[in-house]
């Protein structure tokens, strides 16, 4: 997808410097949504030789919640099928309507 370096990137980082939060910009399909829960499923599995998960204060395992920004008109139209896709609600938290873009 369009984000992989960028979902590299933040691979490289160590788990307690990773971030609460990631926003997908341009969000208009469903297919991106989806990678990047594959992505967080895969970087918090342990899978990359670090020793152990990071681990909230209620012993959860932390992991970033995803921001959803819609900026443009194809998003709008196609954010019900967004939202209702197996990953529509699994880690977002929240919905920005970019207004901006619409100018």
């Amino acid at each position: 997808s369009e984000f992989e370096e960028d979902l590299k990137t933040l691979s490289l980082l160590p788990r307690h410097l990773r971030p609460d939060g990631i926003l997908l910009p341009k969000t208009e399909d469903a297919k991106h949504l989806k990678r990047l829960n594959e992505w967080i499923d895969e970087a918090y599995a342990g899978k990359s030789g670090e020793s152990s998960t990071s681990m909230d204060e209620s012993g959860k395992r932390r992991e970033p919640c995803i921001l959803l920004a819609i900026e443009t008109a194809k998003g709008m139209v196609d954010l019900k099928d967004i939202l209702k896709s197996p990953w529509g609600t699994k880690r977002t938290e929240a919905l920005i309507f970019a207004s901006e873009d619409y100018c």
